[in-house]
């Protein structure tokens, strides 16, 4: 019986073993995963940060830290800028109003807000079980976006109208291809770098 007993005991002890072992290596994948991504999110094209659901940041990239006045002297780009300051201190009260809901659960995509006279999309996505929270804000006012934002529409309404084309087309029997053609061509201009004089 003693024996039997001592048996069980090693057997747990063996698997209490194991648990921990599987354990400190998930750990160990966590954090490589979490460093990824926060690399990442310094290297986005757009202004971006990650709080925490106290809103404090994690991670901030330096168009985050230049688009909100902080001092961006002195960082690279693997500087985590802003860590460790609430959020609310950095960002308008419109914006942090939207990271408010994110941090509730809400993911957000796009919606704009408004800071010193100027439109802003704020995106707000939560993960890691809503401890965490990527907050993405651009300019609607920069070139860039603006060229980007009408370059997309322009894209879906070429779509729509080229969908439209094909079933009047179907219905009538009419050749489509040259309508689709020049719609393509539109579309490549569109997309091609354009040259500055």
């Amino acid at each position: 019986m003693k024996e039997h007993k001592d048996d069980m005991i090693e057997k747990y002890k063996e698997r209490i073993q194991k648990l921990e072992t599987d354990n400190a290596i998930l750990r160990n994948q966590l954090a490589d995963v979490t460093d990824n991504f926060l690399s990442m999110v310094h290297k986005l094209p757009l202004a971006a940060a990650v709080c925490d659901k106290y809103y404090d940041i994690v991670a901030a990239n330096r168009r985050f830290v230049v688009m909100f006045g902080a001092d961006a002297d002195g960082l690279d780009d693997n500087n985590e800028s802003l860590a460790g300051v609430n959020v609310r201190e950095v960002v308008p009260e419109a914006i942090f109003q939207v990271l408010k809901r994110g941090v509730q659960g809400e993911d957000i995509d796009s919606e704009i807000a408004h800071m010193s006279n100027k439109n802003i999309a704020v995106s707000v996505f939560s993960f890691a079980r809503r401890e965490m929270i990527l907050v993405t804000v651009r300019n609607l006012y920069d070139p860039a976006v603006v060229n980007e934002d009408i370059a997309e529409r322009l894209r879906q309404t070429i779509d729509r109208k080229m969908e439209m084309v094909q079933k009047i087309g179907a219905l009538l029997g009419e050749e489509v291809s040259v309508v689709a053609e020049n719609l393509n061509s539109v579309i490549k201009i569109i997309e091609s770098p354009r040259s500055e004089e």
